[in-house]
């Protein structure tokens, strides 16, 4: 089982001593934390018990995350732009910081242009607008509801 901190649309901020508890119970094996805070994720990272899973749902602090300990992530950004996201994963794991890096910088935008001003209801949008997506009615209606900038195609390559 996995805790999963979405602050920013919960309204509920789980405090580091409660997921530091939680951390020792033997059927919660992690935490996604999606608030993209990363004091806050070093927090958690330095204190919950060994072997404890920490993903982040934040494309804007990934990099910082992986180096500040973290397992992996868990990116709505993966739905449109799997290569970015892996590839950052991935160079970062084989030791390509520069790598890593330009991967990173990449994906800001995606974040910045994407997932703060609309959260997870951009992500399906941005998906629809992008070549070869198939859109019902209702899709439709969420993807023009958003205005896609040309920043976001340029760091998708499209």
């Amino acid at each position: 089982m996995l805790i999963y901190s979405i602050p920013q649309f919960t309204g509920v901020h789980i405090e580091v001593e409660t997921i530091v508890a939680l951390s020792r119970h033997p059927n919660i094996r992690g935490l996604k934390e999606s608030s993209g805070n990363i004091k806050f994720v070093r927090k958690v990272l330095s204190r919950v018990r060994p072997g404890f899973k920490v993903l982040v749902g934040s494309v804007l602090i990934l990099l910082d995350a992986l180096r500040a300990g973290a397992a992996g992530a868990v990116l709505g950004q993966a739905d449109f732009a799997p290569d970015l996201c892996a590839g950052l994963y991935h160079a970062f794991g084989q030791r390509r910081i520069r790598e890593a890096k330009e991967f990173q910088r990449r994906l800001l935008p995606l974040g910045e242009k994407i997932s703060l001003p609309f959260g997870v209801a951009g992500v399906p949008s941005v998906s629809l607008l992008l070549p070869g997506q198939a859109a019902g009615k209702e899709d439709i209606h969420v993807a023009t509801a958003i205005a896609v900038t040309p920043g976001i195609f340029r760091a998708l390559g499209v």
